[in-house]
């Protein structure tokens, strides 16, 4: 098998600032363009992430997660894939994260318009999470997901605690999914991860000669 990329390969020691939570999906996962399918109800939007990454569970080494992460706020899924499938999955969705390098001209202006509107507007980001269509969205100590909300506190208890939130009308979603939305939702996080792009592009990889 080739080897993994280690730009979207992790293998355990934690960063003590991380926090870490465990997403059990039963259905299947597919990448379609920028977004992460949990079988046909569960859209996340890899272009709200800063990073989309592989872990194997410690101490065994025998599990294989897909690591979606947000700032601090990292949501683990056990795949049930194998190494190959796994690293198709990643090389498909990491190039559209937050911190993926940029690429040309275009992504480059890109990044500094949403960069500057975020600092204008904090309400110019799209929903990172989607269920049946309907986006989390977060406004003030509250995450609306369709016609059901729940206090962001709650949903981090529940996170912690490995559970799924239940909708009305009797859907699941993991807790974990739905703090990764609501750290997505933050502009601060999106401006970090931005500028660090637009800073590394001007001083690796764009011509000196091109101007701001």
């Amino acid at each position: 098998m080739r080897p993994v990329r280690n730009w979207f390969w992790h293998r355990g020691g934690d960063s003590a600032a991380r926090r870490r939570y465990v997403a059990i999906v039963e259905s299947r996962v597919s990448a379609r363009g920028p977004s992460l399918w949990l079988g046909d109800s569960v859209e996340i939007d890899c272009r709200q992430l800063d990073r989309v990454e592989l872990t194997e569970q410690f101490p065994d080494h025998r599990e294989l997660r897909l690591v979606l992460a947000v700032g601090e706020v990292e949501a683990t899924l056990p795949l049930g894939l194998d190494h190959a499938a796994a690293e198709r999955l990643i090389v498909e969705l990491a190039p559209y994260t937050r911190a993926a390098p940029l690429r040309g001209e275009q992504s480059y202006h890109d990044a500094v318009d949403l960069r500057d509107a975020l600092l204008a507007d904090d309400d110019v980001l799209p929903p990172a999470l989607r269920l049946f269509g309907d986006p989390a969205i977060t406004e003030q100590s509250h995450v609306y997901i369709g016609v059901t909300g729940f206090l962001t506190d709650d949903v981090e208890t529940a996170a912690k605690a490995g559970d799924d939130l239940e909708l009305i009308g009797g859907q699941r979603l993991p807790a974990a999914l739905v703090l990764l939305a609501i750290e997505a939702a933050r502009p601060e996080p999106a401006v970090a991860t931005l500028s660090d792009r637009i800073r590394d592009y001007e001083e690796t990889a764009r011509p000196r000669s091109m101007p701001s």
